[in-house]
């Protein structure tokens, strides 16, 4: 993506972001117990796609606010909705493919869809709004897989899931492209140095979580 003009200093990461990233450092803790107690191939697999679930809510909600600008009110009462609803998906994380599959399902779609149609109505240049209407077109192609996998049994849950986070994957990867209206990613404003940073300072929170993570679960054996 196109860096916005060098400049000395770029603005810093925010209170408001440093919280949102919490949310998903704790959905990733969430996650390695799922694996923990469910060391399978299976559970792997399973641990794999809800991952991919939650990174692309946090991947999506991050860049967002990046190219919205995070001192905009719309762009700060979407961080805050989605950490919400953030939340609600961590407590659905470790009966997702029990018998709970919706309190994972629908905090996730919500907190994809709805920053992605107030981006495509509100962001403040025609590329960014064409964009953001391109992803929202991929998640309409993702979301259905997702729906059906919760509404499936549990036996056919993980690969309609697998089918949704595939798509949500390519989606990312190739910038969502549609027949005669892709976007080079380019072209976009984009405030590198600062998402740069984000991902630094989410790394360290996540490295902290890992830490006491293990401690948690090697004080058993220990004893």
């Amino acid at each position: 993506m196109m860096v916005r003009e060098a400049r000395s200093t770029h603005p810093e990461v925010s209170p408001l972001e440093l919280f949102f990233d919490l949310v998903f450092v704790l959905a990733i803790g969430q996650l390695t117990h799922h694996l923990v107690d469910h060391l399978t191939w299976g559970g792997a697999a399973e641990t794999l796609v809800a991952l991919v679930a939650v990174c692309g809510v946090w991947a999506f909600t991050t860049f967002e606010v990046t190219l919205l600008d995070i001192e905009r009110t719309g762009t700060r009462v979407v961080t805050i909705t989605v950490m919400g609803l953030g939340l609600f998906m961590n407590a659905g994380i470790g009966h997702a493919y029990d018998d709970s599959p919706w309190l994972f399902v629908v905090p996730m779609l919500l907190a994809l869809n709805g920053p992605a149609i107030y981006a495509a109505a509100t962001a403040p240049t025609p590329l960014l709004r064409r964009h953001f209407l391109h992803v929202l077109i991929w998640f309409a192609v993702s979301a259905p897989f997702w729906v059906a996998g919760a509404a499936l049994d549990t036996q056919w849950r993980m690969w309609c899931w697998a089918v949704a986070a595939l798509i949500d994957l390519v989606g990312t990867w190739t910038a969502h492209p549609v027949p005669g209206g892709a976007i080079r990613t380019q072209q976009l404003p984009f405030d590198a140095e600062h998402m740069l940073e984000r991902m630094r300072l989410f790394l360290i929170i996540l490295l902290g979580e890992i830490i006491l993570l293990g401690e948690t679960v090697l004080t058993p054996w220990a004893a």
